[in-house]
C-alpha cells in the first residue's frame, strides 16, 4: 500500500508527502499541515499494495430515459429514424436497446438497436466506438446463422444505430425453461446446437471471437432457424483497433470484476446480464481466463469453452454454474469449479459421446479444448451421422428378424407334416419290436447316466476356474481403481490448488487497481462508489480468511485473506475490524515463520503485515509502545532478509521503509535523536538502491519522502538550516520524477508538498521573498492537478493549505490585504 494524505488544520503551516511503492507494501513517515497552527505538526502513518491495470465498470446501462423509452409502452409509431420507424421496445442488452421497427423503402419489419444513454443523459466516446464496432463486425460476418447488419446510423443527439434483421421466435434460453425433462426432444435441440457451432465456426474462422455465448444469445426462428445474437462484445483478432479500445476501456474506470448482484447473470436470475470491462461477458457462461480478466490470452477455444457450457446446459437442463451470489458465481468461474455441473452430465448416460465432447470444451487448461467452432462442429457432425447410422443398422438388423422368423414357422409346418406319416408307418411294426426297444432303452439309459456325471464334473471343474479366474481379475480391478482414484485424488488436490492460486491472483488483481487508483487520485477520501467496490472485495477475501486446517497451505491462504481483509478494511474505515484481522494474520505468520524458517516469504509477508498493522494502531490510538514493538519487530525481520539475501533490492526496499516506519514511532513520541538515526539509515539504503537501480523510479520516490522526513525532525529540533537542506534535496528528486513521468501526479503533488513545507522553514528564519516564491510554486502544481482531477477533494483541501501558508507569509511582512486575500481563497 501507500502513504497517502490526510487533512490537516490550515494553520499548522507543514505538509507531508505521499509515497507510491510498487513492489511491497510498507509505511514511511510523513508530515503534513498548513499554515498558522500554533502546535507542533504530526507525522502520519500509511502503506501501500502492488497495482496492476483497471478495467471498467460492467454493469448494464440504466433504462434510457430519453423520450424513446417514456414512449415505449405507446401503442403505434414512437419515433422515426430515417426511413425506420420504432415500435416498441423489444429487448435490452449491456450496450444497448433493440427496438421493433418498420423499414417505409423496402415494407419489411426489422430491429434497430440503439446506444443506450447513462442516467445522466451522456454517452461516452468509448461507448460509441465499441457500438460501431459491433456494427463493423457484424457486417462482415455472412452467415445465415449471424443476423444481418443493414444500415449504421447516427440519431440527432449522436448516439449511434444500427438496423439488422427481426428475428421472430424465442431464445434458447425460453425453450430449454419449457422442457419438462433434459432428455425431452433432445435430437432438436443437439439440431439447434449444431447450428450455432457452424456459426461460430465461421465466425473463428475469420478471427472473431464472440466472448458472450449463452442460450439466451441464441434465437431460434419459428422454421427451425437458429440466430447468434449480440456481438457487442465481439472482438476481432486480427484488428488492432479492438486491442485500441479495450486499453482505453481498462483505463476509463475502476476494474469491473465485482459488478452488483443485480447485473450478473446467475442461475438464480430469469435474465441474462453482460459485463463489460476488465472481465467481459456473463459470469455463469465464462472460461477461467476470461472471468479472471486475462484478456490477452482469449482466443477461439475461449468461445469454445462457452459452446462447452451451452451444450451442458441442453443435457443437464442446468447452468453451467448456479450460486447463491454474485460473488460466488464470479469466483467459481475464476476457480473452473465444475464439479457439480460434471456429475450431472455423468448421470445423462444416454448420450456418452455428447457428454465427452461436452467434457473436452469444459476443460479447465484451453490447450485440452477443440481449437475452434468449426472444430467442435464436426464432431457434433460425426456424432450424429454415427447415430443416425446405428438407427438405421437397427431398422435394417428388425426387417431381418421379421423375415427369419417367417421362415422359421414354414419349416415349423413342414416337420410337423413328416412326423404325422412317419407315426402311422412305425405303429405297424411296433408289437415285433416291443422286447428290442426295452433291452436298447435300458441301456441307453445307463448311458445318459455315465454321460450325465461325467457333464457335472466337466462343469463343477469349469466353475472353479472360472471363480478362480472372477477372483483373481476382482483383485486385479481392484487395484487398479485404487490406483486410478489415487491419480485423480491428486489430479484434483492440484487443479484446485490451481484454482485457489487463480483466484487469490485475480482478487490481489482487483485489490491493487482499486487501492492504486484511490492513492493516485490524492488518498484517502473515498467516494461512495470506491468504497462499495472494497466493501464487495473484501467479501471475497473473507472467504479465504475463513479457511481452516493445519496444513501449511491453508494456513498461508488464511494469513493472506486476513492480511488483505484487514488492509482495504483500514480503507473503508473500519479500523477497529482491521486492527482485529491484522492481529491474527501477524499471529498466523508468526507460526508459519517458526514452523518453516527456510520459506522466506513468510518472513516477508510477516514484516509487511506488521507494517500494516503499525499504519492501523497509530490511526486508531496512541499506543505508541505496542506501536514501537512492532516497528522493531519488522526492523529485525527485514535485516535478516538482507543478511540472507543482500542481492534482493526488494528486502533492501523494506527494510529501508521499516527504519522509516520507527522513526515516526520515535518522531511521535518527541525522541528526536533516534528519529533522526533512522531516518539516516532509510535514506542510506534507498541511495544505494538508486544507484544500482536507476530505472526504478519507486526507489527516488522513496529517497525524497525520506529526505522530506528527516526534514520534519530537523524542523522540530529548530534546526532550520538541515531541515531547509533536506528539503531542497526531496525538490531535486521530485522535479526529476515530475520531468520523467509527467502524467503521474503523485509526484507532481509530493513536489508541491515539499515546496510549501521549504517555504515554512523560509518564512521561519526570516527569509519571506524565498518563502514567498516556494509557496507560489506549490499554489502553481497544486491548481494544475485541480483542474486535471476536479473529482478529487484531497488535491482541493492541499490548496486551501497552500494559500493558508502564503497567507501567513504576508503578514509576516505586514502585507494585510494580501493575506486577507489568500485566506479568502483558502
Amino acid at each position: 500500500m501507500t502513504d497517502h494524505e490526510e487533512p490537516r488544520p490550515v494553520e499548522s503551516r507543514h505538509q507531508d508527502a505521499s509515497r507510491l511503492d510498487e513492489v511491497d507494501p510498507t509505511i514511511d513517515v510523513v508530515h503534513k499541515a498548513g499554515a498558522g497552527d500554533e502546535s507542533p505538526p504530526t507525522a502520519s502513518v500509511d502503506a501501500q499494495g502492488t497495482t496492476a491495470p483497471g478495467g471498467r465498470s460492467g454493469a448494464a446501462p440504466a433504462p434510457d430515459r430519453s423520450s424513446l423509452q417514456d414512449a415505449s409502452e405507446r401503442a403505434g409509431t414512437i419515433a422515426t429514424v430515417g426511413h425506420f420507424e420504432l415500435h416498441r421496445q423489444i429487448g435490452q442488452g449491456g450496450m444497448g436497446t433493440v427496438y421493433r421497427a418498420f423499414d417505409t423503402r423496402l415494407r419489411r419489419d426489422i430491429a434497430v438497436k440503439v446506444l443506450t444513454p447513462t442516467e445522466d443523459g451522456t454517452v461516452s466516446t468509448l461507448a460509441k466506438q465499441r457500438f460501431v464496432k459491433e456494427a463493423q463486425i457484424t457486417g462482415q460476418l455472412q452467415h445465415p446463422g449471424i443476423p444481418p447488419v443493414h444500415e449504421l446510423g447516427t440519431l440527432e443527439d449522436g448516439r449511434p444505430f444500427l438496423a439488422m434483421k427481426l428475428v421472430k421466435g424465442e431464445t434458447l434460453r425460453e425453450l430449454l425453461m419449457q422442457r419438462t425433462s433434459p432428455a425431452e426432444d433432445r435430437s432438436r435441440f443437439v439440431a439447434i446446437f449444431e447450428q450455432i457451432c457452424h456459426a461460430i465456426g465461421y465466425a473463428h474462422s475469420h478471427h472473431v471471437l464472440h466472448r458472450d455465448l449463452k442460450p439466451a444469445n441464441i434465437m431460434v426462428g419459428a422454421h427451425g432457424e437458429v440466430q447468434v445474437m449480440d456481438w457487442g462484445l465481439a472482438k476481432d483478432l486480427s484488428a488492432q483497433a479492438q486491442d485500441e479500445i479495450e486499453t482505453e476501456d481498462d483505463a476509463e474506470e475502476l476494474p469491473s470484476a465485482v459488478q452488483p448482484a443485480a447485473k450478473i447473470d446467475t442461475a438464480d436470475r430469469d435474465d441474462s446480464a453482460t459485463r463489460t470491462g476488465q472481465a467481459l461477458g456473463t459470469p455463469a457462461y465464462m472460461p477461467p481466463e476470461q472471468a479472471g480478466g486475462e484478456i490477452k490470452k482469449l482466443d477461439q477455444r475461449s468461445d469454445v469453452f462457452g459452446l462447452g457450457a451451452i451444450l451442458c446446459e441442453i443435457l443437464t437442463g442446468k447452468p453451467l454454474y448456479a450460486g447463491k451470489s454474485v460473488q460466488e458465481v464470479l469466483l467459481k468461474a475464476v476457480r473452473g469449479e465444475l464439479g457439480e455441473a460434471l456429475k450431472r452430465l455423468e448421470a445423462s448416460t444416454d448420450e456418452p459421446e455428447l457428454v465427452a465432447l461436452c467434457r473436452r470444451c469444459l476443460a479447465f487448461d484451453k490447450a485440452e479444448r477443440p481449437a475452434d467452432g468449426n472444430a467442435v462442429a464436426a464432431e457434433v457432425v460425426r456424432i450424429r451421422e454415427a447415430a443416425e447410422s446405428r438407427a438405421r443398422r437397427a431398422e435394417l438388423e428388425k426387417a431381418e428378424a421379421l423375415v427369419r422368423e417367417a421362415e422359421q414357422r414354414k419349416r415349423r409346418r413342414q416337420v410337423l407334416t413328416a412326423a404325422a406319416a412317419a407315426v402311422v408307418v412305425l405303429a405297424t411294426g411296433v408289437a415285433g419290436t416291443t422286447i428290442g426297444m426295452w433291452r436298447a432303452e435300458r441301456s441307453r439309459r445307463a448311458a445318459e447316466a455315465a454321460q450325465r456325471d461325467a457333464e457335472q464334473a466337466r462343469q463343477e471343474a469349469v466353475q472353479r476356474q472360472k471363480e478362480a479366474i472372477v477372483e483373481r481379475d476382482a483383485k486385479t480391478e481392484a487395484l487398479a481403481k485404487l490406483e486410478v482414484a489415487l491419480e485423480a485424488e491428486r489430479e484434483a488436490k492440484d487443479l484446485e490448488r490451481e484454482a485457489r492460486t487463480q483466484a487469490m491472483a485475480a482478487l490481489r488483481f482487483m485489490t491493487d487497481d482499486a487501492v492504486e487508483h484511490q492513492i493516485a487520485e490524492g488518498g484517502s477520501h473515498l467516494s461512495r462508489t470506491k468504497k462499495e467496490y472494497l466493501e464487495r472485495v473484501i467479501d471475497f477475501y473473507e472467504g479465504f480468511a475463513k479457511i481452516r486446517g493445519e496444513r501449511e497451505e491453508a494456513r498461508a491462504i488464511r494469513a493472506e485473506g486476513l492480511l488483505r481483509v484487514g488492509d482495504l478494511q483500514f480503507y473503508v474505515g473500519e479500523l477497529k475490524s482491521a486492527r482485529e484481522n491484522l492481529t491474527e494474520a501477524a499471529d498466523l505468520y508468526r507460526e508459519l515463520v517458526k514452523a518453516y524458517p527456510d520459506q522466506t516469504e513468510y518472513q516477508h509477508e510477516l514484516a509487511r503485515t506488521l507494517n500494516q498493522h503499525l499504519r492501523v494502531l497509530v490511526r486508531v490510538s496512541s499506543a505508541y509502545e505496542e506501536a514501537e514493538s512492532l516497528a522493531k519487530e519488522t526492523v529485525a525481520i527485514g535485516q535478516s532478509l538482507v543478511e540472507q539475501f543482500p542481492a534482493v533490492p526488494e528486502y533492501q526496499s523494506a527494510l529501508a521503509k521499516s527504519h522509516g516506519n520507527l522513526a515516526l514511532v520515535y518522531d511521535d513520541t518527541n525522541r528526536y535523536a533516534e528519529a533522526e538515526e533512522e531516518h539516516k539509515k532509510a535514506i542510506t539504503i534507498n541511495k544505494k538502491l538508486v544507484e544500482q537501480f536507476p530505472a526504478v523510479q519507486q526507489y527516488e520516490s522513496s529517497l525524497a519522502r525520506n529526505h522530506n522526513n528527516l526534514a520534519i525532525v530537523y524542523w522540530h529540533t529548530n534546526r532550520y538550516a538541515e531541515a531547509a537542506d533536506e528539503y531542497k534535496k526531496a525538490i531535486a528528486i521530485s522535479e526529476n520524477l515530475v520531468e520523467r513521468f509527467p502524467t503521474v501526479p503523485r509526484y507532481q503533488s509530493d513536489l508541491a508538498v515539499s515546496h510549501n513545507n521549504l517555504g515554512v522553514v523560509y518564512n521561519d528564519i526570516s527569509r519571506y521573498a524565498e518563502a514567498e516564491e516556494e509557496h507560489k510554486k506549490a499554489i502553481m502544481i497544486r491548481k494544475k492537478l485541480v483542474e486535471q482531477f476536479p473529482a478529487v477533494p484531497g488535491y482541493q483541501a492541499d490548496l486551501s493549505r497552500h494559500h493558508g501558508g502564503l497567507a501567513v507569509v504576508y503578514y509576516s511582512t505586514g502585507r494585510y490585504a494580501e493575506a486577507e486575500e489568500e485566506h479568502k481563497k483558502a
